[in-house]
């Protein structure tokens, strides 16, 4: 059943990150990003340096980033490209610092949304099996390295040292890539009602569910499925423990499997669709958090393309950085954007064929990075707070698809010469 759906999934994935290449390497190309020898005299005096990706014992590097911790709600973290050790190994070191300096505790990853309940799970006992019910370890992907498992091991064991109110809680946000985990949740849920009309009539359609040939039949089997769920709800909001969750994961489910068949429609906006169920998740968890809206603190992980808070003239929707920054009430003005780039180095990436290591091409960092003294491996660079003295930072100015660096990202995250994430066999 996986490989049905992820071949397909992959194959869009690959041509649009191929399409996004392409277009970067004509902006670097035609303008150079904007970066002059002012702006980068610039960046050589007021970078700060980070001194490791996995020192979990100090922090003291990281300091810069406890106001802006402190005064926003959300922190994006936007990697590029994914599949670099280097970048799994920050985001978790962030994650940490964030949680014990600043009390942030929902981790918001750009994965399944139906890992959400599973990973929580996870976090609490450390149970493999669980991890092992992901199908990101079953078709070839970005997150289909020993690496990125490693992550999930060491966020619960980092969880089990600390008490129970600061745990980190995980908000999943993207669609289902593969759907395989996402349908097979859907269906246990069915056999775990009660005996009676309700479960009858959905094993029914559950046994359609099991059982399709194509992305066709099963998208039209959980049409019926959520079509059902709605016309029952009086009933089993009296059999089952949470109805409206159930509920959105059905919806959620059935929209997976529909951007899945739809994908290669034409007319159909793969991307735009996409987006705009990341925006349903982090609508859904918000909402459904338990917490005081005054309380809430995410970390966001996404790609780097998401965490731009600008609208990008050539796609026909806003990433996620836009509308976080610009719409909802508990989150608008008070996200932080950071673009992490690697500098050179290897990254690991899925194909149709299997898990390929691939040399870094040309990014948005490199003539920063190049232009720092004493050659760090990782540095940062805010686009519009102020320099030294009160100098003023010219690097908001720059260019970048149009629009200007400082209206982009918060921070330039560059890290040199990384290393691919080890794939699994």
């Amino acid at each position: 059943m996986t490989m049905i759906f992820d071949k397909r999934a992959f194959r869009g994935r690959t041509s649009r990150m191929w399409l996004s290449l392409l277009l970067l390497a004509g902006v670097l190309l035609s303008s150079g990003c904007g970066i002059n020898k002012g702006v980068l005299a610039f960046a050589a005096e007021n970078h700060f340096i980070i001194n490791s990706t996995d020192d979990l014992d100090d922090f003291s590097d990281l300091d810069f980033l406890l106001p802006v911790a402190e005064a926003n709600r959300v922190i994006m973290y936007g990697e590029s490209p994914h599949g670099t050790r280097e970048h799994l190994e920050m985001i978790f070191r962030m994650l940490v610092f964030l949680n014990q300096k600043a009390g942030y505790r929902y981790f918001a990853p750009e994965t399944d949304f139906a890992y959400s309940e599973l990973l929580n799970r996870y976090l609490e006992c450390g149970d493999a099996a669980l991890l092992d019910e992901m199908d990101i370890w079953s078709y070839y992907n970005s997150a289909h390295t020993k690496d990125q498992r490693q992550f999930w091991e060491k966020l619960y064991l980092y969880n089990q040292k600390i008490s129970h109110e600061r745990r980190i809680v995980i908000i999943a946000t993207d669609i289902s890539h593969g759907v395989s985990y996402a349908v097979r949740k859907t269906t246990n849920m069915i056999k775990s009602l009660p005996e009676g009309p309700q479960r009858e009539e959905l094993a029914a359609i559950a046994s359609i569910i099991q059982e399709f040939r194509s992305l066709e039949q099963l998208y039209q089997a959980l049409v019926l499925l959520e079509e059902a769920f709605v016309k029952m709800a009086p009933a089993l909001r009296e059999i089952m423990a949470d109805y409206e969750q159930a509920a959105f994961d059905v919806y959620s489910t059935r929209r997976s499997v529909e951007l899945a068949f739809r994908q290669d429609q034409r007319g159909f906006d793969w991307s735009a669709e996409r987006e705009a169920m990341i925006k349903e998740y982090f609508r859904w968890h918000v909402d459904n958090l338990d917490c005081a809206p005054e309380e809430l603190r995410i970390f966001a992980w996404n790609g780097a393309a998401h965490v731009t808070k600008v609208p990008e003239p050539h796609f026909s929707y806003d990433h996620v950085g836009v509308w976080l920054d610009k719409e909802f009430e508990w989150s608008r003005g008070r996200v932080f954007s950071i673009y992490a780039g690697a500098s050179g180095g290897e990254h690991t990436y899925g194909s149709v064929s299997g898990m390929k290591t691939a040399s870094i091409g040309r990014q948005l960092l490199d003539d920063f990075m190049k232009g720092l003294p004493g050659s760090p491996a990782i540095a940062a660079m805010f686009t519009r707070e102020p320099g030294k003295d009160g100098h003023k930072n010219p690097i908001q100015n720059v260019k970048y698809y149009g629009a200007l660096l400082g209206d982009r990202y918060d921070l330039l995250l560059g890290m040199r010469n990384v290393t691919a994430a080890e794939p699994l066999p």
